[in-house]
């Protein structure tokens, strides 16, 4: 079986999107070996799970039934302290440079800050592949990308 989870990275100047694949996906869920056999286990017929995190506190958006035991587990899990936690990611461009397709000029955004209203340019999202996962030695030595 095969499993991918993408986590939405973010320093507040630039945005990536950080796919991680088969056992790092049991890293970033906070699971141990024996959880994650049990997970795997209990999807091993075909299919497709995913739900979609549009913000703090957000409801997540699921293809999947809501009411079944899986989808339910999921959500929980993914909102969780054992998920929101900050770690440590190594990664890698998801393609070559030489394949990656030009950039598209950054775009302005607007955001509010107190009563006024910012402009800021925007790069598009990067793509990226997880090489590895790691809790943090301590807290002050998370550099800029953290997940949380």
């Amino acid at each position: 079986s095969q499993a991918s989870i993408r986590l939405l990275v973010e320093d507040g100047t630039a945005e990536a999107v950080v796919t991680c694949r088969n056992h790092h996906v049991a890293t970033v869920l906070g699971l141990c070996p024996s959880e994650w056999t049990s997970l795997l286990e209990s999807v091993r017929g075909p299919g497709k799970v995913a739900l979609q995190f549009t913000g703090p506190g957000a409801q997540p958006e699921s293809s999947a039934k809501v009411d079944e035991p899986l989808t339910l587990f999921l959500r929980t899990l993914c909102t969780s302290f054992s998920v929101l936690r900050p770690v440590v990611l190594s990664f890698e461009l998801e393609r070559k440079p030489s394949l990656v397709i030009p950039l598209e000029p950054p775009q302005l955004q607007r955001f509010q800050c107190g009563e006024q209203t910012l402009l800021t340019r925007v790069n598009p999202r990067i793509r990226l592949s997880c090489l590895s996962i790691q809790e943090p030695k301590h807290a002050s030595s998370l550099g800029a990308f953290s997940l949380s």
